[in-house]
């Protein structure tokens, strides 16, 4: 396996909207971390080739998100973790994403705040890495909107990473008002779920 973090809140969020789908599809991959939770069902990971992250075996489909080489209504659950945002035409990967998706099923999408796109984006301009978004929650809540779906943005999990004296932390400040508020604030995730209206 390549290489790639973790996060205990991505494991808790995948292992629970995923539910019932059979047919699991990660978009922008990279070292496909996540498959262990999916050994039950049919994981399809795809992604552009990236020596950097990726070893031999970690990608199942080489694709480009914009033209993903599968059928209609062929997935139950799509999901793309910290990738949108190196994905150029954004609004055509969610029409894609929408398309391959079968009725009612969902895609979630764990990205930065917009701040954090700006940083990765001034950084990758400086390594030379192509980086294509920056967008506002609002601005990716309506593309998945005007791409079918119906669309979201969902509270981070109290599942927190670090080690367990800095999680029970974590949790108990996170039921507390104002300071779990801030909590949210302060993190570098923000999480969208849509879920597929129509019968395309």
């Amino acid at each position: 396996m390549g290489r790639g973090a973790q996060y205990s809140f991505v494991r808790h969020l995948l292992a629970e909207l995923s539910g019932d789908a059979r047919d699991i599809l990660e978009l922008g991959c990279g070292a496909a971390v996540y498959r262990p939770i999916f050994r039950s069902k049919n994981y399809v990971a795809t992604d552009i080739p990236n020596p950097r992250y990726q070893s031999q075996g970690d990608v199942d489909v080489f694709a480009s998100a914009p033209q993903l080489p599968f059928s209609p209504r062929c997935f139950d659950f799509v999901f793309a973790q910290a990738a949108l945002d190196c994905m150029p035409q954004l609004p055509l990967v969610l029409a894609e994403t929408y398309r391959v998706l079968r009725p009612a099923g969902r895609l979630l999408v764990i990205t930065y705040r917009k701040d954090v796109l700006e940083r990765i984006h001034r950084e990758s301009l400086r390594q030379g890495i192509p980086h294509y978004g920056i967008y506002a929650p609002s601005e990716l809540i309506r593309w998945m909107q005007h791409a079918g779906f119906a669309a979201q943005e969902i509270p981070r999990p109290p599942i927190y990473d670090g080690g367990p004296l800095a999680a029970r932390l974590k949790s108990r400040i996170a039921t507390l008002e104002p300071f779990g508020t801030a909590l949210r604030r302060l993190s570098h995730w923000r999480i969208f779920l849509g879920a597929k209206t129509g019968s395309l």
